[in-house]
């Protein structure tokens, strides 16, 4: 069975051509839902569309609720928050890491952390909470 190639970053191309412009929750959305559908990407995962993958991946990042991020679509974003959001589409788009497996593993990095702490905790005999 032949293995599918994955599209890669073609050598010059930029991926972020022209968003200097975006500035908001809804403009970010609608730029990941045309990267998503220009690369060919794949939604499995709970995912129907790239609509939903795009509001998935933002929210994440931004870390606001899922449900009624409509009230946040014309909100302007920091500098930092946009870096943050070029790093996950980057990701997700050209790397083709799905959104699901970044949370898994930063779920579990905290939760190791936490597990860790307890246990130094009650090394030096003081309560773990």
């Amino acid at each position: 069975m032949k293995k599918k190639s994955k599209p890669q970053k073609e050598p010059g191309e930029d991926v972020f051509a022209g968003t200097d412009a975006l500035t908001t929750l809804r403009d970010w959305t609608r730029f990941a839902v045309t990267l998503f559908s220009k690369r060919g990407l794949f939604f499995g995962q709970g995912m129907g569309s790239a609509f939903d993958e795009a509001v998935f991946l933002l929210c994440g990042v931004l870390k606001l609720p899922e449900e009624g991020v409509e009230t946040f679509f014309d909100a302007r974003l920091t500098a930092p928050e946009i870096e943050e959001i070029r790093r996950a589409l980057f990701r997700r788009a050209v790397e083709r890491v799905p959104e699901r497996a970044r949370r898994r593993v930063r779920h579990f990095r905290r939760r190791a952390r936490r597990r860790a702490d307890q246990r130094r905790r009650l090394r030096a005999g003081r309560p773990h909470f």
